[in-house]
């Protein structure tokens, strides 16, 4: 417990196909095209999707049939399926078809989530103030971690070959292209889930670099976002799946926007109910704004602090904050290479 709260604290922030409920197995199609997007104020979502959960009892291929639509992808664990619409009906339009329903729970819009990139480069920082804030030092008398602890970090993929996580990254998924990736490897493209798993666990008292919260914890990568500071609720529930059937102690998603998505928030209640701790950062946009899934009953939302113990000039506010810690210029395993974040 005290290793999962120290963690939260300092945090910013592949299914197989099986049957949804008597049928036949769903046929999986995905789409080799980035999906068009329209925008209804802020809130972004693919144009020509959506996403529906069916009760048990459903006949899936004649809903999706009623909509002209084509399957590309399903969670089992959820009943949610993901459908393309054809060019000659919208997402409203298909929302406003099903609506109404008996054999449907619900149908949705695939809202598109944005990774909160770390304010400030961290490489010049003179030292980490962020775990002596937090009085680590302190529980690290305790505990340094444990290797039972699994952390997933659904991001932009972690860097298993950095010395400071040398050893420690397990294998992971990569939700958007539905591939493994391999324990060990380096598979972040940008450097944020690196940055964000050195916080949480890069290795200390090995006289190397940083020294994460703790530091005797494994790292999950669970990637959503490939080559872009954009995902969708779908990714991100698929991962949240996947982290929770694999293991995961503690999830954490330095992402989110505006937008309620009742299949990403199934996703957080499956982790939630297999006592899988989830914590969230609310964002970098200095406005008192709902987003998600920082917003979602059970998890941990949190903000960002500076050394002063102040809220950050860009943390977003809100009432559903759980706690404010250390996120303003914090040294931690971002690649050498990466000078943009």
């Amino acid at each position: 417990i005290i290793v999962a709260t120290i963690l939260i604290a300092l945090s910013l922030g592949g299914c197989s196909k099986r049957d949804l409920g008597g049928g036949e197995e769903i046929p999986k199609v995905r789409s080799t095209e980035i999906p068009p997007i329209i925008s209804s104020g802020e809130i972004e979502f693919v144009e020509n999707e959506v996403l529906i959960k069916v009760t048990p009892a459903s006949d899936l291929e004649e809903i999706v049939k009623s909509i002209g639509g084509e399957i590309i992808e399903e969670i089992p664990q959820l009943r949610v399926v993901r459908v393309r619409l054809s060019a000659s009906l919208s997402a409203f339009q298909a929302l406003s078809k099903l609506e109404g329903r008996d054999d449907i729970e619900y149908t949705e819009l695939n809202y598109f989530r944005y990774l909160h990139v770390v304010p400030n480069d961290p490489l010049y920082t003179p030292g980490q103030w962020g775990p002596k804030k937090i009085n680590a030092e302190k529980a690290w008398d305790i505990t340094t971690g444990s290797e039972d602890v699994i952390i997933a970090v659904i991001d932009t993929g972690v860097d298993g070959t950095h010395p400071d996580l040398y050893g420690k990254v397990l294998e992971g998924y990569d939700t958007v292209n539905d591939i493994p990736l391999p324990a060990n490897t380096n598979s972040d493209w940008y450097g944020h889930g690196t940055h964000v798993s050195g916080i949480a666990a890069g290795w200390g008292n090995d006289n190397i670099g940083i020294a994460g919260v703790a530091w005797k914890c494994r790292i999950m990568p669970v990637k959503v976002f490939a080559e872009g500071q954009q995902t969708t609720d779908w990714d991100i529930a698929e991962a949240v799946v996947y982290a929770t059937d694999h293991g995961a102690s503690v999830i954490n998603m330095s992402l989110g926007g505006p937008g309620y998505s009742q299949a990403s928030k199934d996703a957080v209640d499956y982790a939630l109910s297999h006592n899988v701790v989830v914590a969230a950062s609310m964002g970098n946009s200095a406005k008192r704004v709902f987003g998600y899934p920082a917003g979602y009953q059970g998890v941990i939302a949190v903000g960002a602090t500076n050394a002063n113990d102040e809220l950050a000039s860009f943390s977003s506010e809100g009432h559903y904050a759980s706690v404010s810690a250390p996120g303003y210029r914090i040294l931690s395993s971002l690649p050498v290479t990466i000078e943009y974040i």
